[in-house]
Protein backbone atom coordinates (compact mmCIF):
# COMPACT_ATOMS: atom_id res chain seq x y z
CA UNK A 1 0.00 0.00 0.00
CA UNK A 2 1.46 3.06 -0.46
CA UNK A 3 0.85 6.25 1.95
CA UNK A 4 -0.44 9.59 0.18
CA UNK A 5 0.26 13.10 1.15
CA UNK A 6 -1.12 16.20 -0.50
CA UNK A 7 -0.25 19.82 0.21
CA UNK A 8 -1.83 22.43 -1.17
CA UNK A 9 -1.07 25.98 -0.31
CA UNK A 10 -3.56 28.93 -0.36
CA UNK A 11 -2.83 32.60 -0.14
CA UNK A 12 -4.30 34.10 2.74
CA UNK A 13 -4.62 38.39 3.60
CA UNK A 14 -0.81 38.13 5.17
CA UNK A 15 0.96 34.86 4.56
CA UNK A 16 0.53 31.13 3.30
CA UNK A 17 -1.84 28.56 4.68
CA UNK A 18 -0.53 24.89 4.31
CA UNK A 19 -3.40 22.14 4.42
CA UNK A 20 -1.84 18.96 4.38
CA UNK A 21 -3.14 15.17 4.50
CA UNK A 22 -0.62 13.10 5.84
CA UNK A 23 -1.84 9.73 6.21
CA UNK A 24 -0.14 6.58 7.64
CA UNK A 25 -0.78 2.82 7.59
CA UNK A 26 -2.64 2.94 10.58
CA UNK A 27 -4.51 6.25 9.22
CA UNK A 28 -2.93 8.51 11.56
CA UNK A 29 -1.34 11.67 10.35
CA UNK A 30 2.66 12.03 10.20
CA UNK A 31 4.28 15.15 9.62
CA UNK A 32 6.60 14.92 6.30
CA UNK A 33 8.61 18.29 6.28
CA UNK A 34 10.50 19.62 9.27
CA UNK A 35 8.59 21.77 11.54
CA UNK A 36 5.38 20.80 9.73
CA UNK A 37 2.95 23.60 8.69
CA UNK A 38 4.28 26.52 11.13
CA UNK A 39 7.91 26.16 9.60
CA UNK A 40 6.61 25.53 6.23
CA UNK A 41 4.49 28.70 6.34
CA UNK A 42 7.82 30.66 7.77
CA UNK A 43 9.82 29.33 4.73
CA UNK A 44 7.48 30.32 2.16
CA UNK A 45 6.46 34.13 3.91
CA UNK A 46 10.09 34.86 4.45
CA UNK A 47 12.04 33.37 0.77
CA UNK A 48 9.07 33.80 -1.87
CA UNK A 49 9.65 35.68 -4.80
CA UNK A 50 7.32 36.71 -7.19
CA UNK A 51 8.47 37.57 -10.09
CA UNK A 52 8.66 41.32 -11.14
CA UNK A 53 7.03 41.16 -14.21
CA UNK A 54 4.49 39.27 -13.50
CA UNK A 55 3.36 41.39 -10.52
CA UNK A 56 3.30 44.35 -13.01
CA UNK A 57 1.43 42.30 -15.18
CA UNK A 58 -0.78 41.28 -12.56
CA UNK A 59 -0.53 37.57 -13.73
CA UNK A 60 -1.15 34.80 -11.49
CA UNK A 61 -0.36 31.06 -11.66
CA UNK A 62 0.21 27.73 -9.73
CA UNK A 63 2.81 25.76 -9.56
CA UNK A 64 2.30 21.56 -8.77
CA UNK A 65 5.11 19.31 -7.50
CA UNK A 66 4.33 15.89 -8.12
CA UNK A 67 7.40 13.19 -6.44
CA UNK A 68 7.53 10.33 -4.22
CA UNK A 69 9.01 11.15 -1.01
CA UNK A 70 11.60 8.21 0.12
CA UNK A 71 12.31 6.89 4.10
CA UNK A 72 15.78 9.05 3.98
CA UNK A 73 13.59 12.55 3.06
CA UNK A 74 15.12 12.36 -0.40
CA UNK A 75 12.83 12.90 -3.75
CA UNK A 76 12.37 11.23 -6.56
CA UNK A 77 10.03 10.82 -9.71
CA UNK A 78 9.45 14.41 -9.94
CA UNK A 79 7.37 16.15 -12.10
CA UNK A 80 6.34 19.53 -12.37
CA UNK A 81 3.48 20.96 -13.94
CA UNK A 82 1.02 23.86 -13.74
CA UNK A 83 -0.15 27.31 -14.95
CA UNK A 84 2.16 30.16 -16.43
CA UNK A 85 5.01 27.81 -15.66
CA UNK A 86 7.11 30.42 -18.09
CA UNK A 87 6.87 32.90 -15.21
CA UNK A 88 6.75 31.02 -12.02
CA UNK A 89 8.44 27.78 -12.45
CA UNK A 90 12.38 29.56 -11.60
CA UNK A 91 11.32 30.93 -8.40
CA UNK A 92 8.53 27.86 -7.22
CA UNK A 93 11.42 25.46 -8.04
CA UNK A 94 14.00 27.76 -5.55
CA UNK A 95 11.32 27.28 -2.65
CA UNK A 96 10.87 24.60 -3.09
CA UNK A 97 13.77 23.17 -2.86
CA UNK A 98 14.30 24.77 0.77
CA UNK A 99 12.12 22.31 2.11
CA UNK A 100 13.65 20.25 4.63
CA UNK A 101 11.67 16.75 4.47
CA UNK A 102 11.61 14.40 7.27
CA UNK A 103 14.08 11.58 7.10
CA UNK A 104 13.57 9.73 10.20
CA UNK A 105 9.25 9.18 9.62
CA UNK A 106 8.88 5.05 10.43
CA UNK A 107 6.94 3.80 7.07
CA UNK A 108 6.98 0.80 5.33
CA UNK A 109 6.75 2.65 1.69
CA UNK A 110 7.52 5.57 -0.62
CA UNK A 111 4.73 8.66 0.43
CA UNK A 112 2.95 9.62 -2.49
CA UNK A 113 3.02 13.75 -2.63
CA UNK A 114 1.21 16.71 -4.50
CA UNK A 115 2.88 20.23 -3.43
CA UNK A 116 1.45 23.32 -5.29
CA UNK A 117 2.27 26.79 -4.70
CA UNK A 118 -0.59 29.48 -6.04
CA UNK A 119 0.53 32.69 -7.25
CA UNK A 120 -2.07 35.64 -7.22
CA UNK A 121 -0.17 39.18 -6.60
CA UNK A 122 -2.64 41.16 -5.00
CA UNK A 123 -1.94 38.59 -2.03
CA UNK A 124 1.73 39.04 -2.14
CA UNK A 125 1.52 42.54 -1.93
CA UNK A 126 -0.06 42.08 1.43
CA UNK A 127 2.50 39.82 2.23
CA UNK A 128 5.29 42.13 1.36
CA UNK A 129 3.78 44.86 3.49
CA UNK A 130 3.62 42.50 6.05
CA UNK A 131 7.52 40.79 5.63
CA UNK A 132 9.17 44.91 4.73
CA UNK A 133 10.77 43.86 1.47
CA UNK A 134 9.41 42.39 -2.02
CA UNK A 135 12.36 40.71 -3.12
CA UNK A 136 14.75 38.44 -0.96
CA UNK A 137 17.76 39.47 0.21
CA UNK A 138 20.48 38.33 -2.43
CA UNK A 139 24.17 38.77 -1.30
CA UNK A 140 26.38 40.29 -3.72
CA UNK A 141 28.43 36.90 -3.62
CA UNK A 142 26.98 34.41 -6.22
CA UNK A 143 25.02 31.49 -4.29
CA UNK A 144 25.90 28.01 -4.77
CA UNK A 145 23.26 26.17 -6.72
CA UNK A 146 23.33 23.13 -4.65
CA UNK A 147 20.78 23.33 -1.82
CA UNK A 148 21.85 20.80 0.49
CA UNK A 149 22.58 22.89 3.48
CA UNK A 150 26.58 22.53 5.33
CA UNK A 151 26.91 21.82 8.68
CA UNK A 152 27.67 25.15 10.84
CA UNK A 153 31.36 23.54 11.78
CA UNK A 154 32.44 22.21 8.23
CA UNK A 155 31.75 25.18 6.43
CA UNK A 156 34.77 27.39 5.62
CA UNK A 157 33.95 30.87 6.08
CA UNK A 158 31.26 30.15 8.76
CA UNK A 159 27.70 32.60 9.05
CA UNK A 160 27.85 36.05 11.11
CA UNK A 161 25.10 37.42 13.03
CA UNK A 162 24.12 40.76 12.36
CA UNK A 163 23.04 43.01 15.31
CA UNK A 164 21.35 46.06 14.24
CA UNK A 165 21.58 47.82 17.86
CA UNK A 166 23.20 46.71 21.01
CA UNK A 167 26.94 45.34 21.77
CA UNK A 168 26.67 41.38 21.79
CA UNK A 169 29.56 39.30 21.62
CA UNK A 170 27.74 36.72 19.96
CA UNK A 171 24.84 35.32 18.56
CA UNK A 172 24.38 33.12 21.87
CA UNK A 173 24.56 36.61 23.78
CA UNK A 174 22.12 37.99 21.48
CA UNK A 175 19.56 34.66 22.31
CA UNK A 176 20.04 34.96 26.20
CA UNK A 177 19.27 38.17 26.03
CA UNK A 178 16.57 38.64 24.71
CA UNK A 179 14.20 35.71 25.39
CA UNK A 180 11.45 36.16 27.97
CA UNK A 181 10.16 33.49 30.30
CA UNK A 182 6.54 32.80 29.11
CA UNK A 183 4.17 33.78 32.44
CA UNK A 184 2.65 29.89 31.25
CA UNK A 185 5.57 28.33 31.63
CA UNK A 186 6.59 30.63 34.96
CA UNK A 187 2.78 28.77 36.36
CA UNK A 188 3.58 25.86 35.71
CA UNK A 189 6.68 25.20 36.86
CA UNK A 190 8.77 24.50 33.55
CA UNK A 191 12.50 25.50 33.04
CA UNK A 192 15.15 24.11 31.32
CA UNK A 193 17.20 24.42 27.80
CA UNK A 194 15.42 24.80 24.17
CA UNK A 195 17.84 23.25 21.73
CA UNK A 196 16.83 23.92 18.06
CA UNK A 197 18.06 23.04 14.59
CA UNK A 198 17.89 25.35 11.65
CA UNK A 199 19.02 26.58 8.52
CA UNK A 200 20.45 30.17 7.76
CA UNK A 201 19.60 30.89 3.88
CA UNK A 202 21.90 33.27 1.76
CA UNK A 203 19.34 35.53 2.31
CA UNK A 204 20.64 35.54 5.76
CA UNK A 205 16.99 34.39 6.83
CA UNK A 206 16.72 31.71 9.08
CA UNK A 207 14.18 28.83 8.18
CA UNK A 208 13.33 24.96 8.81
CA UNK A 209 13.79 25.41 12.52
CA UNK A 210 13.50 21.57 14.32
CA UNK A 211 13.26 20.99 18.30
CA UNK A 212 16.08 18.82 19.29
CA UNK A 213 14.75 19.32 23.15
CA UNK A 214 11.45 21.34 23.85
CA UNK A 215 9.70 23.03 26.41
CA UNK A 216 6.12 23.29 26.89
CA UNK A 217 4.28 26.77 28.13
CA UNK A 218 5.12 28.67 25.48
CA UNK A 219 8.75 28.30 25.64
CA UNK A 220 9.08 27.04 22.46
CA UNK A 221 7.39 29.91 20.69
CA UNK A 222 9.57 32.25 22.33
CA UNK A 223 12.17 30.05 21.36
CA UNK A 224 11.10 30.71 17.84
CA UNK A 225 10.66 34.20 18.00
CA UNK A 226 13.95 35.60 19.24
CA UNK A 227 15.90 32.80 16.80
CA UNK A 228 13.98 34.32 13.69
CA UNK A 229 14.34 38.14 15.05
CA UNK A 230 18.11 37.61 13.67
CA UNK A 231 19.18 38.25 10.01
CA UNK A 232 22.88 36.57 9.24
CA UNK A 233 25.50 37.50 7.00
CA UNK A 234 25.73 34.54 5.47
CA UNK A 235 28.29 31.40 5.15
CA UNK A 236 30.25 30.75 1.74
CA UNK A 237 32.21 27.30 0.63
CA UNK A 238 34.21 27.61 -2.66
CA UNK A 239 33.46 31.69 -2.58
CA UNK A 240 29.64 30.90 -3.24
CA UNK A 241 27.20 31.19 -0.56
CA UNK A 242 25.60 27.96 0.72
CA UNK A 243 22.72 27.42 3.26
CA UNK A 244 24.13 26.41 6.80
CA UNK A 245 22.60 24.48 9.12
CA UNK A 246 23.20 25.18 12.71
CA UNK A 247 22.20 24.71 16.16
CA UNK A 248 21.54 26.83 19.22
CA UNK A 249 20.27 26.44 22.66
CA UNK A 250 18.01 29.13 24.51
CA UNK A 251 17.78 28.10 28.04
CA UNK A 252 14.66 29.16 29.77
CA UNK A 253 14.20 29.37 34.13
CA UNK A 254 13.33 32.64 36.91
CA UNK A 255 17.12 34.10 36.11
CA UNK A 256 15.26 34.67 32.92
Amino acid sequence: MRFVSVIILLFFPFFLISQETRLNHEGKTQLLNIGGNNQLEHLIFSELNYPQTALDSEIEGFVQFNFNLKQNGELKNLTITGNNLISFQEVAEDLFYKIDWIKTVKRPQDYAVEFALIFNPKKFSKIVKKRGYQEVPIPSVEVSKIYKPINFNEVTSKPEPIFKEGNYKSADHYFNSKIRYPESAIRLGLKGPVVMEYIIEASGNVTNINFIESLGGGCNEEAIRVLTSLKWKPGIEDGKVVRVKAKTQMVFGPSY
